[in-house]
């Protein structure tokens, strides 16, 4: 039995999860609101409190990386940022990567299942992409720009005549 979901339902679904998550991690982290509400605090007191974490913690965040990912216009690098603050270099960019990717393949997989509107004219991302001559390398460039959304980048990624494989492969890179 096939589901059927629109663009909207899945945006919405990823904003309400969204939502529901960013409050239990402010949940999670109430400690560290109330330290810095005082005024005057240890530094290292804070960043102790901050690098508290356990593998909840984990399991909200990727989540989280996932659904920025998702919604379009959403600041997927805001929450990667924060990420690398709580857990550190190196298990943060680990959760970037495999939160950023994995929303990134979804919203490619959605959005290859969603038809587009025929009224609509296609974003110049879009099309300067899909008209690049190594369209792999305008895929990995434009998920490695924090600037360009990521949903036009999936909505292009889609559009090219790439293997599912290769277009894996550029989205890990460009993540």
């Amino acid at each position: 039995m096939k589901v059927k979901i629109t663009k909207r339902q899945l945006i919405s679904g990823a904003v309400l999860l969204a939502l529901l998550l960013i409050g239990l991690l402010i949940y999670r982290y109430h400690g560290t609101w109330e330290i810095i509400q005082h005024r005057v605090f240890d530094q290292s007191a804070l960043v102790a409190q901050v690098r508290r974490h356990r593998a909840i913690d984990i399991l909200l965040v990727v989540p989280l990386l996932i659904c920025f990912s998702i919604i379009p216009g959403a600041p997927v690098a805001t929450i990667s940022v924060v990420a690398g603050i709580c857990f550190g270099k190196g298990l943060g960019a680990v959760l970037n990567i495999i939160g950023i990717t994995l929303g990134n393949l979804i919203a490619q997989r959605f959005f290859g299942r969603v038809t587009a509107r025929r009224d609509q004219q296609p974003s110049k991302l879009v099309t300067a992409i899909g008209k690049m001559r190594h369209p792999l390398l305008g895929i990995v460039i434009g998920y490695t720009i924090p600037f360009i959304p990521t949903s036009l980048v999936s909505l292009a990624a889609i559009e090219t005549a790439v293997t599912p494989r290769q277009l894996a492969a550029a989205t890990l890179l460009g993540s």
